[in-house]
């Protein structure tokens, strides 16, 4: 009867010692995304906004996102030019610690959108930084609070 349990016990441990092995080998993580979501559309377009941390010890950019939901995805910031704010696509978004995207500010636009984004569903986007990783992020769709900036976006094809 001890030898039964002494077997068991053992196939445990070496169980439990390739799996703690398999965990040590992966790629530690290295950025946080954090409280995410998007707004209902009704319209071609949308937004995503988040939070990054990075969790390394060098400067981090955000190269490009990509959402099977939009037929093209970019990254965007709004700039001023005299009264009006437009939005402007920008090549990256780099950070040492933390960057929020934001409405008004950083955001990830999604541009051809295959359906409208409905309130209390799910989005899914790849987020591909220049350390040549990714990280996927599922984010809430929202209430759109308002009509929308009232901002105009030229479609890529």
């Amino acid at each position: 009867m001890l030898l039964p349990r002494c077997i068991i016990l053992l196939s445990v441990i070496l169980f439990s010692s390739t799996y703690l092995v398999t965990a040590d080998d992966s790629t530690p993580p290295f950025v946080e995304i954090s409280g995410g979501f998007s707004r209902a559309t009704a319209g071609a377009n949308g937004a995503l906004f988040f939070r990054m941390k990075n969790l390394t010890d060098k400067p981090l950019c955000l190269q490009k996102a990509s959402c099977d939901s939009a037929d093209h995805v970019e990254l965007h910031t709004h700039i001023k030019e005299g009264d009006v704010f437009r939005m402007v696509e920008v090549p990256e978004i780099c950070f040492d610690q933390e960057e929020e995207l934001k409405p008004g500010g950083l955001h990830v636009m999604l541009m051809g959108l295959k359906h409208p984004l409905k309130e209390d569903k799910k989005i899914e986007v790849t987020l591909t930084f220049d350390n040549g990783q990714s990280t996927t992020a599922t984010l809430p769709i929202k209430n759109p609070g308002h009509k929308g900036c009232g901002c105009k976006h030229k479609q890529n094809k």
